[in-house]
């Protein structure tokens, strides 16, 4: 089965755009197994959802250059991959689960 990308990014301009503090909520709130409906329901629509390979990528960010996004990996139905990239400071941490 294919996978889903799924995004979310922070934003006042752009459709379902999300602030830096609410990307850091969902990372917070978003599990590896978690259902895709649940997904849907804790972080409502992606900015952007593109297919991969073996999944499907769920894309979330905010809006403007070099911005923040949280980036979850759906396979199967469910979440594989949750990457959390805060572009707010100098460093652009990344943090992922699980871990790699």
């Amino acid at each position: 089965m294919a996978a889903v990308a799924w995004s979310l990014a922070a934003c006042d301009a752009a459709p379902n755009t999300k602030s830096v503090a609410e990307l850091n909520d969902l990372y917070q709130k978003i599990e590896p197994g978690m259902a895709e409906a649940d997904l849907k329901t804790v972080a409502g629509e992606p900015t952007k959802k593109e297919p991969k390979d073996e999944a499907t990528e769920w894309l979330n960010s905010e809006a403007g250059l070099n911005t923040s996004f949280l980036s979850v990996l759906v396979q199967g139905g469910a979440v594989v991959k949750v990457t959390l990239r805060d572009r707010t400071n100098s460093s652009q941490e990344a943090q992922t689960k699980p871990a790699e």
